[in-house]
């Protein structure tokens, strides 16, 4: 369940128009390469969470 929060949040921090456009933090510039390295870290992962 928390992977699905982490991913969840960061698909979020990814969209056009996201809420988070409102904190004076956000930069759209970096939210893709933020979704390519959470994808790759999670596919990386997820073969170690499996259960045999």
């Amino acid at each position: 369940m928390a992977i699905a929060v982490f991913a969840f949040s960061t698909w979020a921090f990814a969209i056009p128009e996201t809420p988070f456009e409102d904190f004076c933090w956000y930069d759209g510039k970096y939210a893709a390469l933020l979704l390519l390295l959470v994808t790759v870290f999670l596919s990386r992962v997820a073969p170690l969470l499996t259960r045999d």
